[in-house]
């Protein structure tokens, strides 16, 4: 993907209370009636709510959110029409969002979805490219991705049953109607979508119809005579690289996650959002008993050199976990600081300033100065302020996240078994107890998860991060990341934290010499606070990292078959592979390193997508980065054995 730089802000006129496109010279919705215009062109014109009929899942796509009235009208209908247990998510694109105050302006042309407008603009995502994953409703997932059509739906994994296609004319916004844009709607099609659109261009017929979709023209809305309706009757796209193909979802719903820590509870809460029966096992005696129960969260993203799939990551990481803090009120929001470090200095924090992954508005580039008034103290380097930044109540969220879920304290696994007959697995405790069945199993225990499946062979590392808590003559306003970080809260401020590699299976202790790593680092970042410090407290925990600082995320495969079905890779042949063989029903959420606070929320969505087969809330390269097999590909395209 390429798409970068800061979004566009769209310049409106307004006519009649309806707001005008400037740079396009085209209306978002109809003046004399949009919401009827979208129920007879949209909602009728695919046949709904008669095609939701006994759906548990059902998933929309949309090219052009505007003002979100398509999706205004789709949630009121599906919440009228709906399954008891069923969830509806909505994925939608837009190259120029419009503002929070725009919204509001033009929402007062629907005063029938008045309660639904205030909930979207209240959880309205910024103004950053990428993904953003919003539940609107226990029912309800909004999917709002931000950027050029053709870049967001090359990234998109999905399988869309109903098709909105409401951009802006094609007269006016040609590279909406592409062929390559139709091409990437058939790829995300399920097989006989639906889908809808008011024009019936020559152009966007033929670009239909040459990408499998039967077209047919109807009844147009008001004064247009004609509109467009279309069923997709082509192919399932081949996947270009099979080795990371999504796998089939399973229908059962009883899970069962191992791990009660920042990554266990974000995929237990996701999942039983969703509708599942999950249960939870941790080998600790209380919430937090792991690195989770580090007694200072910071929610700062990771920066990235470049715009590339992990710094995609990041960011979408960071917005999600900013708006789910947000929502268990567990996140004190006073921004923070992230200075300029290395060889390259200001350069990464102005590429990360200009990339459009974050909104401009909520950045704000500093010179050593003014970044020494923000955090309170002297700064040693420029940096870049992120107002939405703060400090996470870590146990709090832990026992907000799994509140309604039955969790298993004190409960060592120490194996997994399947049972090919009924196709569930049994989890072997220590003891030799077997828990289960369960139709799906998710690894969330850091390092214990490559023991508890060794087969996968993935290159976790373990870490003793030890954090330094201190008291100093000069208060620190606001937490500030520089390589390590430094955090005020009640009674002192935490530093650290220290990264020294450790065996997987060592229970080390206290580290003698962090202490002094840490406030080594703070004199070279922070050298006021290092002072006056006077060391009060300490805590350590074990974090598990990779190579790379991704996490493994995804479907479980065994190393040795995904070699053999794979092995002309190492010859350069990449076409004609089948899909890559998983352990059915099998997933790992670990490896999160130093920012799982960060990272946690994100990655619950996407391992419930993997469960559920629900559209992904990554693009794909971002998945790929994360997959857990990514290894075993590098390796076997180096003509590693």
């Amino acid at each position: 993907m390429t798409d970068r730089g800061p979004l566009p802000l769209a310049q409106l006129g307004w006519t009649d209370g309806a707001p005008i496109a400037e740079h396009f010279g085209d209306i978002y919705f109809n003046p004399d009636d949009g919401v009827a215009e979208t129920r007879h062109v949209f909602l009728d014109g695919t046949n709904l709510p008669a095609r939701w009929e006994g759906n548990r899942i059902a998933t929309v796509g949309e090219l052009g959110f505007g003002t979100g009235l398509n999706f205004l009208a789709t949630w009121a209908l599906w919440e009228q029409a709906r399954s008891p247990r069923a969830h509806l998510h909505y994925v939608s694109i837009e190259g120029c969002p419009l503002t929070p105050e725009q919204l509001s302006i033009a929402h007062k042309a629907f005063p029938e979805f008045a309660h639904r407008t205030a909930q979207l603009r209240e959880a309205y995502p910024p103004r950053a490219r990428g993904h953003h994953l919003i539940r609107l409703s226990q029912h309800v997932t909004l999917r709002l991705l931000f950027g050029d059509a053709a870049e967001m739906l090359k990234g998109l994994e999905a399988r869309i049953e109903t098709w909105f296609l409401d951009g802006f004319a094609p007269s006016k916004n040609p590279e909406v109607w592409s062929s390559e844009v139709m091409a990437q709607l058939a790829r995300c099609s399920a097989e006989g979508a639906r889908l809808a659109t008011f024009t019936v261009a020559g152009d966007v017929r033929r670009a239909l119809s040459e990408h499998g979709f039967e077209v047919e023209k109807s009844l147009g809305f008001g004064q247009k005579r004609e509109m467009l309706k279309a069923r997709f009757v082509g192919e399932p796209a081949i996947d270009p690289a099979p080795w990371f193909h999504l796998p089939l979802c399973r229908p059962g719903r009883r899970v069962a996650v191992i791990g009660g820590g920042i990554a266990g509870a974000s995929c237990a809460q996701a999942l039983h959002r969703y509708g599942c029966s999950v249960t939870v096992f941790d080998q600790g005696s209380r919430l937090g008993s792991g690195a989770s129960g580090a007694p200072s969260g910071l929610v700062l993203p990771r920066l990235s050199a470049e715009p590339d799939a992990p710094a995609r990551f990041n960011a979408a990481a960071f917005h999600m976990a900013v708006r789910a803090y947000q929502a268990e009120g567990v996140l004190s929001r006073g921004g923070g600081l992230r200075l300029a470090s290395g060889l390259d200095k200001i350069g990464r924090l102005e590429r990360t300033a200009t990339s459009g992954l974050f909104d401009a508005d909520d950045l704000e580039l500093l010179e050593d100065g003014d970044a020494s008034d923000k955090a309170g103290c002297n700064v040693t380097s420029p940096a870049l302020f992120f107002a939405n930044a703060g400090q996470l109540r870590s146990s709090d969220y832990l026992k907000a996240a799994i509140a309604d879920i039955a969790f298993h304290f004190d409960t060592a696994i120490a194996g997994l078994e399947r049972d090919e007959d009924d196709e569930m697995w049994r989890l072997i405790k220590s003891d030799g107890d077997v828990i289960g069945p369960f139709d799906t199993v998710i690894l969330a225990c850091g390092v214990a998860a490559a023991t508890l499946f060794p087969h996968a062979e993935w290159p976790i590392e373990a870490r003793h991060g030890q954090l330094t808590k201190i008291e100093t003559a000069v208060s620190l306003a606001l937490p500030v990341s520089f390589g390590g970080y430094a955090a005020p809260t009640e009674g002192g401020t935490w530093i650290g934290a220290t990264h020294t590699p450790i065996d997987r299976n060592a229970d080390p202790g206290f580290d003698p010499h962090a202490d002094e790593d840490n406030l080594a680092r703070l004199a070279n970042a922070l050298p006021e606070l290092r002072k006056s410090a006077k060391i009060i407290d300490r805590w350590f925990g074990i974090r598990a990292t990779t190579p790379d600082q991704l996490p493994i995320v995804g479907p479980i495969t065994d190393a040795e078959s995904f070699r053999q079905a794979f092995a002309p890779l190492v010859n350069g042949q990449t076409h004609g592979l089948a899909p890559a063989p998983v352990a059915p029903g099998l997933f790992v959420v670990s490896a999160l390193g130093s920012r799982g606070f960060v990272s946690g929320p994100l990655l619950g969505e996407v391992i419930a997508a993997y469960v559920l087969g629900t559209p992904l809330p990554i693009d794909r390269e971002a998945r790929q980065a994360i997959h857990p097999a990514r290894f075993t590909i590098r390796r076997l395209k180096r003509g590693d054995s």
